[in-house]
């Protein structure tokens, strides 16, 4: 199932942009993905590579 796919089921939300790539946040011992157009950047937050 692709992340398009995922936010339609889960959310039900239709991805605007569902070809760009996704975000990988790392949290403790597991990695989430989140599609670009879901996350807001803080300015002056640290670990944006």
């Amino acid at each position: 199932r692709s992340v398009a796919q995922h936010f339609i089921k889960q959310y039900k939300k239709h991805l605007r942009f569902p070809n760009l790539p996704c975000v990988r946040v790392e949290h403790k011992l597991q990695h989430m993905y989140f599609p670009v157009e879901v996350c807001d950047i803080v300015p002056g937050q640290r670990g944006l590579v």
